[in-house]
């Protein structure tokens, strides 16, 4: 063991509540997650639309692309 991890880990374990870093994610993370998700749904769903010959649903679904992609 380190010299100095007698001293420094019960301060970590203190400070932290561990003495090891798990790592963080980004707090908008999973809202972005479900943007991207819900991006590629549209985009398969716009394919089919456009190949139905489906154009008025086909540009509702454009809309709500720009919309996510503006996020």
């Amino acid at each position: 063991m380190p010299s100095f991890a007698k001293i420094l880990l019960p301060l970590l374990e203190n400070i932290h509540g561990d003495v090891r870093h798990c790592g963080k994610t980004p707090r908008r993370s999973p809202q972005l997650r479900e943007a991207e998700t819900e991006l590629i749904q549209l985009r398969n769903r716009l394919k089919l639309a456009v190949n139905k010959e489906d154009y008025e649903e086909a540009a509702r679904i454009r809309d709500r692309i720009k919309t996510l992609e503006e996020l």
